[in-house]
Formats: C-alpha cells, structure tokens, sequence
C-alpha cells in the first residue's frame, strides 16, 4: 500500500476508531491470557472446577486420552438440576454450555495458552464491535463510547473473572453485550439474531437473560423502525423457544434429578410474561417519553441477575472484597450497559457531561482497584501467584519427566493441576476414588510410578501406595516448603 493510500485509509475516524479497538483489544486478551497462564505456573486455580474444564478440553479431541474424568465434581444450576459432573459420559455436565467445544478446539491447535486466549477473545469482543459500529454523529460519541469500553476492560475484577477456572459463565455478559449493540445500532436482522443466539452458548442462564433481548427489540418496534423490528422479535421468540427445548433436552438425557423444575419454569415464565407486558406498554408510550422506553426495557435484565445474587450471597453471606467478586462482575457489566441507551436518550448537556464524568471517574477508579492493597486485588494476587511459582517448578518438572500417557502419577488437590492432560491420573480425597488410604480400596488404584503432592498430603499418599503392596522404593526427587515429589520403584 503505498504511503498516500496509507494516509487516506487512515483519514477515516471510523478506520482509525477499529484499528484502535484491535489494538485495545488485543492488549486486553494479551494480558488476561499471561495472567492465566501465570496462575496455572503457580497452581493456584481451584482444585475441581479447573480440572474438570481442562480435562474436557484435553480428551475432547485427543485420540490418546479415554473419554473420561479423573475428578467427577457435584454441581446444581439454576434449573435446580444436580448431579455428579461426568460419571457417565464425557459430555455430561450439569451446566449446558456449548462454547466449551469452541475452547477445546483452541486447546488442540494451541494448547492450554490457545484456550486462555479464545476464552479472552470471546469475552473482549464487544470493544471492538461497540468501538466500532455504535454510532458517532452527536457531540461527544466517540469519548462515550471510549469509556464505556474502558471501564469494561478494567472493572477490577475483570482478570480474576477470566481466570476463574475456566468457566464459560463468564461469555455470558460479552454474548448478551453483543446482542444487545445488534439490537441498538440496528444493524442487519441476520446479524442481530445470529449474536442473540451467542448468548445461549455460554450457560443456561441465558434462558432467563435472553428475553430481557426480546423486550428491547419489542420497545423499539415504534415509528419508522417498526418494519425492521417486527421481523427480528419473531425471530428472537421462535429462537428462545427453541434453545428452551435444546436445554431441557440436554438435561433430561444428563439424567439428573431436579429439586423444583417446574417452580423454577414457572418462575422463568412469570418474568417473561411480566417483561412482555411492561414492553408492550413501553412501545405505545407518547412520543415525548419514546427515547426513555429503551433504557427502561434494558433494566428488567437486573430482575434475574439480582434474584440469583441473592440466592448466591445468602448461601454464601461473606461480602468482603465485594468489588472484586467474579459473579458481580458479570452484574456490573449489565449496569454498565444502561448507559448506552441512556447516553442517546438524554437530551440535555448536563446529562451527557454527567455520564461522562461518571464513566471517567470509574475508569480511574477501576485502575487504582487493581494495585488497591487488598490480598484480592489483581496486582496483589500476581503478586502472591509469582511466589507461589517457585514451589510449583519442581511439580511441573516433574511433568516434563513423566510421560503424559503411559505414566501413572498420584497427586493432590493442590499438584492435580498441573497433570489436567495426563492418562493415567489419581488425585487424592477426588471422586471417583475418595478413600485409597484404606486397604480394601487399594484395588482401584494402580501402580503409582510418580507421586506429587503438598507437604501435609505426604502420609496420606504414601499410606495409598503401601496399600498397593510393598514397594522396592520410593525415592525423594525433590522437595520445597510447599510441595514434595517422589519417584516409585516397585
């Protein structure tokens, strides 16, 4: 391209606009990715959640791994299904989440870092499509829409979201961003329906999410976009009918038992029929008030997400830390999406000039958040992460030595992470062998070669291998204040 061609391509605000958001953007999904990754060095994910995901990912598509867990955790959802997590098949899961092949495939192109990576692209993708589809005519687009994306890539908690064992729960915030903006800047019905659809990919929640969609594109069926709209509610109905029978399909071959279905059906469809309700009588609000019906139809998404925060919080009342909690996270991005239709309603100057204002203080304040000195913020968690990598190097060394197939390795709740991707893997007090301390247990644990395991977990490992018979030795190769690795020989 020559340098005068350059120089017109880049006259374009719009150009400059998306070249900057890729940038932005890719500096984000740099950056998550390596703090994922150092949090793996450092073995510092949680104990079941992560290997269960990793497992997946690594036998999904791996000819030389059985489909099958070594850690079967017991999970509920929101549909009140709960069972033990892939004793039967390896796509039994008691949370329906789709997106999880899309990050397995990563897995197999690029390995553990592939799948860090596509889970940052997937989340950090509405910078971009917002940077660069939202519209710029009035004074002071373009800065709105800059903070916007800013305080969405920097809400503090935003790095312990993404590494948060892997869990796709978290997409659920960036495919509904997407729908919402198809929906917002009214773009092609095929486009808008194909990002709603992202959202069901993510978790099952987005059954109860979803609709909030449904009511927004409803609320802006008025005038001339009615024609445009009309089409596209149709579409989104016939689609959350039908992802309502995938997902209860999916659930009902789980086999899993349920505490209370059909209350919580009902519950769904209670909120459905009240959204709808309330869109209808947005649409046919006076004229006067049509630019102020948007952002009324979006709020109704914080009925849902604040019934299961509460739900979560009054099983687990501790709030300390609050702004850096993942699940609030995913709350504070919805709020964050009020502003959008609220930014174009608003008429006066004032207004606009106080949302401005407020995102900047928000962006400032989620910076300092990250280097807040707090054990949880992102800063001091790296912190601690790269301490914790010292004592993890003799664990993944001993990784490079064993062989990923043929080796039969004993570890712990604190070492299984490092082994997700082994064969032949055995981690102790994890279902499905919870006991192999005790003698008559001993049958279903073979041979160990390798054993790692924390200091406080060495008797009970070495009670397990006893069990086995005697070996001819066990031979210490190499020890830290933290973990310990061992070398049988029988």
């Amino acid at each position: 391209m020559s340098a005068s061609a350059t120089s017109t391509w880049w006259a374009c605000a719009a150009r400059r606009d998306t070249a900057a958001a890729l940038v932005v953007c890719g500096l984000a999904v740099g950056t998550t990715t390596a703090y994922a990754y150092h949090k793996y060095l450092a073995l510092a994910y949680g104990h079941r959640d992560f290997l269960f995901y990793a497992q997946f990912q690594a036998r999904l598509l791996d000819p030389g791994l059985s489909a099958r867990y070594v850690v079967n955790p017991h999970g509920v959802n929101f549909l009140t299904f709960s069972g033990m997590e892939g004793d039967r098949s390896l796509h039994q899961s008691v949370h329906f989440e789709p997106v999880k092949y899309v990050e397995a495939v990563a897995f197999r192109v690029a390995g553990l870092v592939g799948s860090f990576a596509t889970h940052a692209i997937l989340f950090f993708i509405p910078v971009v499509y917002l940077l660069n589809r939202a519209p710029t005519s009035q004074p002071w687009d373009r800065p709105f829409r800059w903070l916007v994306a800013s305080v969405y890539c920097l809400y503090p908690s935003v790095l312990l979201l993404l590494s948060w064992d892997l869990r796709p729960w978290a997409l659920l915030l960036p495919f509904f961003t997407l729908g919402f903006l198809a929906l917002h800047v009214r773009t092609r019905p095929v486009e808008a329906v194909t990002l709603f659809n992202l959202t069901f990919l993510a978790r099952e929640e987005a059954l109860v999410l979803s609709p909030v969609l449904i009511f927004y594109a409803l609320t802006c069926a008025r005038g001339d976009a009615a024609p445009h709209y009309r089409g596209i509610v149709r579409a989104l109905v016939l689609s959350w009918i039908v992802w309502v029978c995938v997902t209860l399909g999916f659930f009902a071959w789980t086999g899993y038992e349920h505490d209370n279905l059909k209350g919580r059906l009902g519950q769904v469809a209670a909120f459905v029929a009240a959204g709808s309700a309330m869109a209808a009588v947005l649409r046919r609000a006076p004229d006067r008030f049509a630019s102020w019906t948007r952002p009324l139809a979006l709020c109704l998404v914080l009925v849902p997400l604040a019934m299961g925060l509460w739900e979560y919080y009054a099983r687990w009342p501790d709030l300390r830390g609050w702004l850096y909690a993942p699940r609030l996270t995913i709350f504070a991005g919805f709020v964050l999406l009020l502003f959008v239709p609220v930014w174009d309603a608003a008429r006066a100057r004032w207004v606009k000039l106080a949302l401005l204002a407020g995102l900047g203080v928000m962006a400032v304040g989620a910076v300092v958040a990250h280097a807040w000195p707090t054990r949880i913020s992102a800063y001091r968690t790296y912190r601690a992460n790269r301490a914790a990598l010292r004592d993890g190097r003799i664990v993944f060394a001993l990784r490079a030595h064993a062989d990923r197939i043929r080796s039969v390795v004993l570890t712990d709740r604190d070492a299984n992470q490092a082994f997700f991707d082994f064969e032949n893997l055995y981690v102790l007090g994890e279902r499905p062998m919870l006991a192999w301390s005790r003698p008559r247990d001993a049958t279903l644990l073979p041979r160990v070669e390798y054993i790692a395991v924390s200091l406080w977990n060495v008797d009970s490992a070495l009670r397990a291998v006893h069990a086995l018979g005697a070996p001819a030795r066990i031979a210490v190769l190499e020890v830290n204040p933290r973990f310990i690795t061992y070398r049988v020989v029988w």
